[in-house]
């Protein structure tokens, strides 16, 4: 069966096609665990004519740029005996940013407890900061983001938001 995504929250910008976003979702069948969507906007975008026009014969202005949408799955983690898994089978098999932790908790200044207890949580929202430091330490393609979606243009971006029921 596949999932039914329901649009939880964005962590990032409150303009997230101008700066960014990162917008949590969870699988209302409960059959998937949550997912984030991180919105990288374009450093630049350009106002191009189209062939279309206003009520006033003025043409209308579309801004193209490259936006790219990467999703990952916020696994969720188990700490038990010491040991950080995302492996329920083999809880004894540390995930693969174990030995980092401490790396990971200065530079997004995140406590380490805090981080663990956030990662085998309920909360997708918690959880999806908690990945949040750990893609800033590591990385997008160290998550599994694969390769991104991307949008062409704002109208692509702004129909993609509407259409997951993110909110502008």
């Amino acid at each position: 069966m596949q999932p039914k995504w329901k649009y939880v929250d964005n962590l990032g910008d409150a303009n997230p096609i101008d700066h960014g976003g990162r917008f949590v979702f969870v699988d209302q069948r409960g059959m998937y665990g949550p997912e984030v969507a991180v919105l990288i906007p374009p450093e630049e975008t350009e106002e191009v004519e189209t062939d279309q026009t206003d009520e006033d014969g003025d043409p209308i202005m579309l801004e193209v740029g490259k936006w790219e949408l990467y999703r990952y799955l916020l696994e969720k983690c188990t700490f038990i005996d010491g040991v950080l898994s995302d492996n329920e089978f083999h809880p004894d098999h540390p995930v693969w940013f174990a030995d980092s932790l401490d790396s990971i908790c200065s530079s997004s200044d995140r406590d380490k407890k805090e981080l663990i207890d956030d990662l085998c949580g309920n909360d997708p929202v918690k959880r999806a900061f908690a990945y949040e430091a750990i893609e800033g330490h590591w990385g997008l393609d160290n998550l599994n983001a694969g390769r991104p979606v991307v949008f062409e243009d704002r109208n692509e971006v702004e129909q993609w938001c509407k259409d997951h029921g993110v909110e502008l």
